[in-house]
């Protein structure tokens, strides 16, 4: 078949003999795998310098989209872990701020207790007093002294003497 081509490409098996015979292709070639090929032929036309070049070229080339690939996973990670540590810083202030409205609510929670207490000795005081008003009643001490000594006025003493009867 290739004595038999004249070298007119008609359909794109004689695109295929044409690069056969002529170790080249035209412009307008379009059969399958024909470029493909062509750069393959190209390729075993060099001297061997120039085929050891052209395996470091393409030897670098692998190398450089490796190492881009590998910046790229980097990057992919760094912006992972920084999603991350501001996901971590979130939580963290999130948590600074339930521990502030929990240090809040300790101080509401002891100032109350303080009220308390100070309510609480403030009544047992006045207990105490007509407690003691009671028993000097009782004992029949004269009531001047009784108001005197407990600090309870005198409508508050008619009152007491009046229950303790």
């Amino acid at each position: 078949q290739l004595e038999k081509f004249t070298g007119v490409v008609r359909d794109r098996f004689d695109q295929w003999v044409y690069l056969l015979r002529n170790e080249s292709i035209q412009d307008n070639f379009d059969a399958q795998g024909i470029l493909s090929a062509k750069e393959k032929l190209d390729i075993l036309k060099l001297t061997e310098d120039e085929r050891i070049n052209y395996d470091k070229y393409w030897q670098n080339v692998s190398f450089e989209a490796s190492l881009a690939e590998t910046h790229q996973f980097k990057l992919e990670l760094a912006q992972q872990e920084l999603e991350l540590a501001q996901q971590e810083l979130e939580i963290a202030k999130q948590e600074l701020e339930l521990s502030e409205k929990e240090s809040e609510l300790s101080e509401k929670e002891l100032e109350l207790s303080e009220k308390e207490s100070v309510e609480n000795l403030e009544k047992g005081k006045a207990e105490a007093k007509v407690e003691m008003a009671k028993m000097l009643i009782m004992e029949g001490a004269d009531l001047g002294l009784i108001q005197r000594i407990s600090g309870l006025s005198e409508d508050e003493l008619s009152k007491l003497i009046k229950a303790t009867k």
